[in-house]
């Protein structure tokens, strides 16, 4: 079925239009009062958190439809019990007039997260705040003024950390989570991820980030660097702690030499893609979620039916299986993933699709539509490969239980009574320590050998580093980062190791995950050895 896409060029020119020629905005919402700290313990910060009827609260029903006219139905439900979260940054499409928007969504803020996030409650936890993001009209004033390199920074990072900060106390509980952002998002996350996670105890928990529509680097030839120290881009589906990121363009309309995306800034860096519908390289087909009536993340577009003849269109949302094709290619100018449309105007089935803006911009409006089944099915490959490494499948950590008045507590052979798994890499060993008596818990981490960095520690859902190093010898005490507890601080010939102690209740209910790190020179040793946690089982001594 052929298709003139010329028809939508009003409708591209107004988006256009808002987006580039809109009137100046108005004094920033930064300024003032406004700038104050938002209260993320208040359930009106939030667009979507689970089990409520908000804006993840949305049909998302479907219709398929097939390249010869036929259709059926795809039904979708969301996972109450899904073992992992999503947390998600939508990007730039408040209509306020002031530079940064306010905290009351409207129907803009509403339709992205039914474009781009509700699908992923099927697989995870869903956790949308709500932020100050620079609007449409600020997006205008920065591109004027240049660029949008900015947009990670200032109020709408602020905001989204303090929502993230307030997820990790109150809702993480230790379990596996997946950063979702897309342009503005996507910025706003790079920096999140930067500043919070990479390097940090926090990496374990990471289950993957999608940083989709906006251009992530590493360092040339790499799949590390540039943007991140030490997550890489993912290039297999039950790969976890890693990047999937593209910026989106037609094979027939390449990204230009004044493309937004896909470029780097310097040539010590090189612009990154992974395919979804393909992370280990090559072409994929793309399971695209399009909305019926032709809605993109900034207002409608399409008006053609799905079908020259037949019944209508009823769902909120169809798939068109065969039409979509992307691989991940580079252009003098850019590195992008190229979408291949495959219509027939033979067949009865629409041949081409919107989501069009300009030569720079490509296929920006639906980056994550495009990809959307392969985006689900790789969070749910990721998932659940998190989960056998960190759940129920990890090895059992058994912590000995004395009592307070054990004899064998403090003697010189006391040692050989409590838990110590190592791991050997070259010249050094690394150990993990535990036992208790009485109430208290102890956690140690002992190096043999040559090390001079920090011992990362992740206890359920606390996290917290302590300095492993031979000038501390003599110190006793040693600082602690992300826990108020305190470290101790021995050693003798090449062995040196550092304990803290905590309430054992309180810390190691039996199942809790556990997991330690030895960081030094961008170098990580994680025990246990390709898994990241034990799951604890307190035994009497």
């Amino acid at each position: 079925m052929a298709l003139a896409v010329r028809a939508f060029a009003p409708a591209l020119a107004s988006a256009l239009t808002v987006i580039a020629l809109g009137p100046a905005p108005t004094s920033a919402q930064a300024d003032g009062p406004a700038s104050a700290s938002n209260d993320y313990s208040d359930g009106a910060s939030w667009l979507c958190r689970p089990g409520r009827d908000d804006a993840c609260a949305v049909d998302l029903s479907t219709t398929v439809v097939a390249a010869d006219g036929t259709v059926s139905p795809e039904p979708w439900s969301a996972d109450p019990d899904a073992p992992i979260d999503c947390f998600y940054v939508y990007p730039t499409v408040s209509t306020d007039s002031t530079t940064n928007s306010d905290m009351s969504p409207d129907a803009a803020e509403r339709r992205v997260v039914e474009q781009q996030f509700a699908r992923f409650a099927s697989v995870c936890r869903p956790f949308a705040p709500s932020y100050r993001q620079v609007t449409l009209a600020g997006l205008r004033a920065r591109m004027a003024g240049g660029g949008t390199s900015d947009l990670g920074r200032g109020l709408a990072y602020d905001d989204v950390r303090d929502a993230f900060r307030h997820y990790l106390e109150n809702d993480n509980q230790g379990r596996g989570f997946v950063l979702v952002g897309h342009s503005q998002g996507s910025y706003v996350l790079t920096r999140l991820i930067g500043e919070e996670i990479d390097g940090q105890a926090l990496q374990d928990r990471l289950v993957s980030a999608l940083l989709l529509g906006a251009t992530v680097t590493t360092a040339p030839g790499r799949d590390v660097g540039g943007s991140f120290r030490d997550i890489p881009l993912c290039r297999m589906a039950d790969q976890t702690g890693c990047v999937v990121t593209y910026v989106s363009f037609r094979a027939t309309a390449p990204p230009p030499e004044n493309t937004l995306f896909g470029r780097a800034s310097g040539p010590e860096e090189a612009a990154a893609c992974t395919n979804p519908a393909a992370l280990g390289g090559g072409n994929g087909a793309l399971r695209a979620y399009l909305s019926a009536g032709g809605n993109t993340i900034v207002g409608a577009r399409r008006t053609e039916p799905w079908v020259r003849s037949g019944p209508a269109i009823e769902t909120p949302f169809v798939t068109v299986p065969g039409l979509l094709t992307a691989e991940c290619v580079t252009n003098e100018h850019a590195t992008y993933l190229q979408v291949t449309v495959h219509g027939d105007p033979s067949d009865p089935r629409v041949d081409d699709i919107a989501g069009d803006l300009t030569p720079q911009w490509g296929l920006h409006l639906v980056d994550v539509n495009l990809a959307m089944g392969n985006l689900i099915d790789v969070v749910r490959e990721q998932g659940a490969a998190w989960e056998g490494r960190h759940g129920s499948g990890a090895p059992t950590l058994t912590v000995p239980h004395f009592s307070a008045d054990d004899p064998r507590v403090g003697t010189a052979g006391f040692v050989g009574q409590t838990t110590r798994l190592s791991f050997v890499e070259g010249e050094t060993t690394y150990t993990l320590m535990a036992f208790a008596v009485g109430d208290v818990l102890t956690l140690g981490a002992m190096v043999e050998g040559p090390f001079d960095g920090t011992a990362e520690w992740r206890v359920g859902g606390r996290s917290f580093s302590v300095p492993v190093t031979r000038a501390n010898r003599g110190s006793d005490e040693v600082p602690v980062t992300g826990a108020e507890v305190t470290g101790r601080h021995g050693g003798f010939r090449d062995f040196d190791w550092v304990n803290v102690e905590v309430p054992l209740d309180d810390w190691l209910p039996d199942g809790t995950v556990v997991g330690l790190s030895f960081r030094a020179g961008g170098r990580s040793i994680t025990l246990p050895e390709g898994g990241g946690v034990y799951a604890s089982e307190v035994v009497t001594g």
